[in-house]
């Protein structure tokens, strides 16, 4: 429907209307911007049309209102390097510092996000932390879930360089991320996991190390190996991340081995799970066996667990060696693990897949059904 009010050229008028009449038709014309800029070929037309600039002054005049939806306006475009430079440029930033202190959670959650998709810009990010350290730790203890959500995403933002990884690090803003983790919706947990993968992400080696340390000292382990196997495919896939970074030393990897991580991570391979979930264990064990291969295996005693690991590892290595894309929202594999790693098993005296199948394995693997069920020829993928 979007699209269809897009291609009438509707666009271009409510631009000229951000300009023009009362600040009730102002306000009213960036809400629809707001609703059409959801759609790409009307982001498109409200940049070219001049609507980053209108929505800005209709920003720094209008009312409360005025200024929320001119913002969910804004954050359509904001994505876009041109965009954001106008915005620095037409000296936004400082207004948006201070909505920070706004006592509407709409406002609050507009401006957050605004500023952490402007904190791409390395002054910004630098502003962004100096002048708002203290009120970010508050905001992600906030009540309101946007709210703690976007803060999150703008710590993400703030944390790409390491002096900045560093002081956020020390301004204690761990542990309301960690509670994040554990008490917050789905999205407020992927969101903090990714805030606390870019901190543990330091260049500098030994700023990772003792950023890594820090993290596991205040019991993020725990609730990234839940959120690991998680089936909210952000919270799984950013739990990955972090843990790969904090297992990507020696020292931090015997660490987490230390504190017991590697049953809970082989467990999440039992069963019949989904092979994205698969390659996302494989990647933390993968970076864990970088360092302890061999007291991994000897801490898996039970065969059946280590054959569990062996398996994961060189299914990560079949993807990685091919180029081929981590499946998501995979549906769960039918047949269980065996048919699921036997195109990594074909050494193996005891071929899982049948001779006559084997062509068609990775077709299988990929669309994770039930090998035993599968025809010798396969349908035409959209028949399956």
């Amino acid at each position: 429907i979007r699209s269809r009010f897009v291609a009438a050229g509707i666009v271009q008028p409510l631009v000229s209307l951000l300009s023009d009449g009362s600040m009730d038709t102002r306000c009213k014309a960036a809400a629809a911007l707001g609703n059409l800029g959801q759609c790409s070929v009307g982001k498109k037309i409200l940049i070219s049309s001049g609507g980053t600039q209108s929505l800005m002054q209709l920003f720094f005049e209008g009312t409360a209102y005025c200024k929320e939806e001119s913002m969910a306006a804004l954050l359509n475009i904001a994505p876009t390097e041109k965009v954001r430079e106008e915005l620095v440029a037409g000296g936004i930033v400082s207004w948006l510092l201070a909505l920070l202190q706004s006592t509407s959670p709409k406002s609050l959650s507009h401006a957050i996000q605004l500023m952490g998709c402007l904190a791409e810009d390395q002054d910004v990010a630098d502003n962004f932390m100096e002048a708002s350290l203290t009120r970010l730790r508050q905001l992600l203890q906030d009540t309101n879930d946007d709210v703690r959500l976007q803060t999150a995403f703008a710590v993400s933002r703030i944390a790409t360089a390491d002096d900045r990884r560093q002081v956020l690090v020390e301004a204690e803003m761990v542990q309301p991320l960690n509670r994040l983790l554990k008490e917050g919706t789905y999205d407020c947990k992927a969101a903090a996991a990714n805030a606390i993968g870019e901190l543990a992400n330091a260049t500098d080696r030994r700023l990772l190390k003792k950023i890594s340390a820090h993290l596991l000292e205040a019991e993020v382990l725990e609730p990234l190996l839940d959120l690991l196997g998680s089936h909210h495919d952000d919270c799984s896939s950013n739990a990955s991340r972090a843990l790969c970074i904090l297992a990507s030393t020696e020292k931090t990897g015997t660490a987490i081995l230390e504190r017991g991580a590697l049953k809970p991570l082989v467990s999440l391979l039992k069963g019949k799970p989904q092979v994205s979930r698969i390659l996302r264990v494989a990647k933390v064990l993968q970076a864990l066996a970088d360092f302890n291969r061999c007291s991994m295996d000897v801490a898996l005693s039970q065969e059946s667990s280590q054959q569990l690991m062996h398996n994961a590892l060189n299914l990560l290595q079949e993807h990685r060696s091919k180029n081929l894309p981590t499946p998501r929202f995979l549906p769960a594999i039918g047949a269980g693990n065996d048919e699921l790693f036997a195109n990594v098993k074909m050494a193996s005296p005891q071929m899982t897949i049948p001779r006559s199948k084997m062509k068609n394995a990775r077709k299988i693997i990929q669309l994770g059904l039930d090998v035993s069920k599968i025809p010798t020829t396969l349908p035409p993928l959209h028949c399956v």
